[in-house]
């Protein structure tokens, strides 16, 4: 298993994606975006940049907390679904989505 790099990223769609290091073999990832995106396309591309780390580094998801309002609970976890499955990453992985905005918004 490959170290990990810290680095941030900016999407077209607004979306910003966030890596640290959390130890051997494992990583934050963090991914966020304003209330103005399309959800689906900001979550998609999340997560496709996810998956492509998660694949480069032959790592895997152990813990996810999606924050959001629930009206975008759908074309988020579609998104999701959809990404995932294209990286060939697991996407039925647990996955907790939490109504609501996280506290720093």
């Amino acid at each position: 298993m490959s170290v990990i790099k810290e680095a941030s990223y900016q999407f077209q769609t607004g979306a910003k994606l966030q890596v640290t290091t959390a130890g051997a073999g494992q990583a934050f990832l963090v991914a966020s975006s304003s209330s103005d995106t399309d959800a689906f396309k900001a979550a998609f591309d999340s997560y496709s940049h996810i998956a492509e780390i998660l694949s480069a580094k032959g790592m895997a998801i152990v813990h996810e907390r999606i924050f959001g309002s629930l009206t975008v609970e759908t074309a988020v976890m579609a998104a999701r679904k959809e990404a995932l499955q294209a990286g060939s990453i697991p996407w039925e992985s647990p996955v907790t989505f939490i109504q609501g905005h996280p506290p720093l918004g």
